[in-house]
Formats: C-alpha cells, structure tokens, sequence
C-alpha cells in the first residue's frame, strides 16, 4: 500500500483474492512466515480489459458493440463472470447497497486472451482504444463551457507540444505526463473543486 501511494505501482496484476478484510491477526500471521513481499514485474492490462474486468453487462455501451456481443454470446468462454444475478452478503448491515456483492475473480489471462483473439477484427476505432500510451491524456469537447477547463487548459498552453488533435469528435488533447508534485495535489482535489465551481457558477 506504502509502494502504490509514495513510490510506484507494485504490480498491475495482484490483487486482493477474498471477499473479506483481513484481520489484524492475519497479517501479523502472514509476516511471521513471511519474510519479505515481492512482486514480479509486468504491465498493465490493455484499457478494454480494464473495461471488462468492471462493468456489468448493463454498462456494456462503453465497451465496442462487436466486443460486448461476443462477450454475452452463449458459446463465450469468460460469459460465467458477466452473471447478471448474483448473492449479496448483508454481512450485519442495514441497506443493501452497503452489502458485499459476492462475485468471482476473473482471470486475467483468460481475459487477456479473449480480448487479444477479438481485436484484430475490430473496426480501426475501436482498435485504436485498445493501446497503451506512453502518456496520459485528457479528452474535452472543443470550446468547452466546463468551468474547470480554462484553468486546467491554461497550465498546458505554455507548451505546444502538449497540444494535438486526435480526431473530429475529440477536438483537444492533452497530455498529463510529468505533473510535479502540486499540480498532483490538485488533481487530487478536483472533484470537490469542481463541485464548488459549479456551484458557483
């Protein structure tokens, strides 16, 4: 936890395997036979595999059409995690919603191969979605009437290479690479700053 907040991402692909949190007991077990916690290198996972990890078939939209069809289609070999019933422990609370949804772990390897298998027959679009950038990017609307936009705009115009057009629909693009450490705190706070700016606006 230490790594992924102050140095950097430990792993793209452990993850935490039970539905429960551990007790304190169960670390201090854990460190007893434990002498020291590693992690091998690797990657993340391409974007439409982080879509399809989360989303529930009824979010399927913002996956491509052809991708969320052979998802669903009876024959498809990861259809077993996309169950559109399934149990809700209560686990002593009141409201549902505060529930633990008991759900499986999907392999990522069998996603990763599901997806790799399927993508070359995807439109160019759609294709273009599926590939990790060296860099991140911030997608507005041309002449964005978000409050926000014009302070985040103003701290990239300095530098024109920041700048690019990406396509008709997506007129402004840019890039968030190499934040120094303020402007992470800022982005930190930009949702209940943004929620006053529009507020106030």
């Amino acid at each position: 936890v230490f790594n992924y907040y102050f140095n950097k991402l430990p792993s793209w692909r452990w993850y935490y395997k039970f539905h429960y949190a551990p007790f304190a007991l169960d670390f201090a077990l854990y460190l007893n036979e434990n002498d020291s916690i590693s992690f091998s290198s690797d990657t993340p996972i391409l974007p439409l595999e982080q879509l399809l990890s989360v989303l529930p078939p009824h979010s399927f939209n913002n996956i491509p059409s052809k991708l969320a069809h052979f998802v669903l289609s009876p024959n498809s070999p990861i259809l077993h995690y996309f169950n559109t019933s399934f149990k809700i422990d209560i686990n002593g609370e009141n409201k549902l919603y505060k529930g633990i949804p008991l759900l499986p772990n999907i392999d990522i390897d069998l996603l990763h191969s599901f997806v790799f298998d399927l993508e070359l027959s995807l439109p160019p679009s759609d294709f273009k979605r599926n590939i990790l950038l060296p860099f991140n990017i911030l997608y507005v609307t041309k002449n964005s009437s978000l409050p926000l936009f014009s302070k985040i705009q103003s701290l990239y115009l300095s530098n024109s290479s920041l700048i690019f057009s990406l396509d008709s629909s997506l007129d402004l693009s840019l890039s968030l690479s190499s934040l120094p450490f303020s402007l992470f705190l800022f982005f930190l706070s930009l949702p209940s700053l943004l929620y006053g700016l529009l507020h106030l606006s």
